[in-house]
C-alpha cells in the first residue's frame, strides 16, 4: 500500500539550537496518493459517535419571588435524553413542582425531590434535580434512589410540550422574598 511506503510530511524546527524534525498532522489522500497536511482550510475529517452533547439554557434569570409567593414558567423540550434543573435561590425553604406525563403539577416529579428544600444555593453551587416525568414515590418508597437510576428511568422530556403550558412552578415558602435563577442542563446521549 502506498501510504505504508511514502514518507510522511515533516518540518524542521529549532529546539535549543538543535534542528529537530517533527511530523506534521496529516491524513492520507487516496486520490493524490500522498499525505496531506491538515489545517483550518483542510481539517481532519471527524465523526462524533458515542458521545454526549450538553447545552445549558437559562429559564428564569434572577427573578424575585415574593414571600409565600410562586413563579410559574414553561420548559420547552426538544429531543434531549433528559433535562436537569440547576436552581439557584438566595433563601431557604422553597419547592419546585414539575408537570408529569399525565399533566399533574405536583412535587415528587424530580430526583431528588424538590419539595421543602432547606438550602440557599449559589450560581456556582446550584441545587441539581433531574426531571423524571412521573411520580417518584410509589407505595411508600421511591422508584428512583440514585442518579444512575434517574438517568435510566427518566422519561424523555419532550412530553412537556404536550402538557399544560406552565409546566414548572417555583414556590417560596419563606416569608421573605427570594431571588431565583433556574437553568436547564439539556443532555443528548
Amino acid at each position: 500500500m502506498p501510504y505504508e511506503t511514502k514518507p510522511m510530511k515533516k518540518q524542521w524546527i529549532d529546539v535549543e539550537g538543535i534542528m529537530t524534525p517533527i511530523i506534521l498532522p496529516q491524513i492520507w489522500n487516496h486520490e493524490l496518493q500522498d499525505w496531506v497536511v491538515t489545517s483550518e482550510q483542510n481539517p481532519l475529517p471527524t465523526q462524533v459517535t458515542g458521545s454526549n452533547a450538553v447545552k445549558i439554557d437559562t429559564l428564569v434569570n434572577a427573578e424575585t419571588v415574593d414571600g409565600e409567593g410562586n413563579l410559574r414558567t414553561e420548559i420547552t423540550a426538544t429531543n434531549e435524553s433528559y433535562i436537569m434543573l440547576l436552581t439557584t435561590v438566595d433563601n431557604t425553604d422553597w419547592s419546585m413542582r414539575v408537570r408529569d406525563v399525565a399533566g399533574s403539577l405536583f412535587y415528587g416529579r424530580t430526583y431528588p425531590d424538590t419539595e421543602n428544600v432547606e438550602a440557599a444555593t449559589t450560581i456556582n453551587n446550584p441545587f441539581y434535580a433531574m426531571i423524571l416525568g412521573y411520580r417518584n414515590l410509589q407505595d411508600g418508597s421511591n422508584r428512583v434512589s440514585s442518579w444512575t437510576e434517574a438517568k435510566e428511568l427518566a422519561l424523555p422530556p419532550n412530553y412537556l410540550n404536550s402538557v399544560a403550558s406552565a409546566n414548572l412552578q417555583f414556590d417560596n415558602h419563606n416569608s421573605e422574598e427570594a431571588t431565583v435563577t433556574i437553568r436547564l442542563l439539556r443532555v443528548w446521549e
